[in-house]
């Protein structure tokens, strides 16, 4: 469901009418400005507006958004109908995606209840994380996460709960993928952090951790870091020694010094 489409539908819709925008404008009470960002597929008209432009401009609501399942979940909330959906006819993720911008959140949010959401990526979250909420959003990057799809993680994190992330962030680095740790390492636990940064530093070294290294708990860095000079692997700090205590990286050096 294209704005712009739309909006060029309204402005036809209107032409043929001979009716200016101002004249639109005051039969629904809006300034023409609105109804001039309509036509310019700037923005949309709410949707409790649209039997009202339909009625108006003489046309059906599918003769005013097109034909199409998105114009269909449009006509079952307008109809207070958001139940109809059985589990043979469920609203796809990506249709209600397109018309969330046209949505209050409670009304995605029942939707997305509904949805059928097989073969959903987190990538095609996106677009729709402003406007949902964030238990929904993240039930349904849950079940993406499931599929091993990871694209788009860092775009939504701000818009995810801390303990969905936390636990898809932990299968990020299970699969393989620490490469947008980086960019998620603000929105997760010192927890989560403190964990993944053991487990990198087992099997990668001290020296993965440079990326992650800030948001890491000094007591965890520091215990990491008096085990690299006791194995011998002093030059692998380097990329974390502006994180450490002053006082640790001191006694480090000291003890890397009486090593040689």
């Amino acid at each position: 469901m294209n704005m712009q489409d739309i909006g060029l539908r309204i402005s036809e819709l209107r032409k043929q009418r001979d009716m200016t925008q101002l004249e639109l404008a005051d039969k629904m009470g809006v300034s023409y400005q609105a109804v001039s960002s309509w036509e310019r597929g700037s923005t949309m008209p709410d949707i409790s507006r649209l039997p009202e432009i339909s009625q108006i401009l003489e046309v059906s609501i599918d003769q005013l958004l097109g034909n199409g399942a998105q114009t269909e979940i449009v006509k079952n909330i307008l109809n207070q109908q958001t139940d109809v959906y059985t589990d043979e006819s469920k609203p796809q993720i990506q249709d209600i995606a397109e018309i969330a911008h046209m949505l209050k959140p409670s009304q995605i949010d029942q939707l997305v209840e509904r949805a059928d959401p097989k073969g959903i990526s987190i990538g095609e979250l996106v677009g729709f994380a402003p406007f949902i909420s964030k238990e929904a959003l993240s039930q349904l990057a849950m079940k993406a996460e499931d599929a091993g799809d990871i694209s788009g993680l860092c775009s939504i994190a701000p818009f995810l709960d801390r303990k969905t992330l936390d636990r898809i962030a932990m299968n990020v680095y299970n699969i393989g993928d620490i490469g947008n740790l980086c960019s998620l390492a603000p929105f997760l636990s010192k927890e989560v952090l403190n964990e993944l940064a053991l487990k990198i530093n087992e099997i990668e070294g001290i020296g993965a951790l440079s990326g992650i290294a800030p948001f890491i708990s000094k007591k965890t860095l520091g215990q990491l870091a008096m085990k690299a000079i006791d194995s011998g692997d002093i030059h692998e700090l380097y990329g974390i020694a502006p994180f450490l205590d002053k006082e640790l990286l001191s006694e480090l050096i000291l003890k890397a010094s009486a090593g040689n």
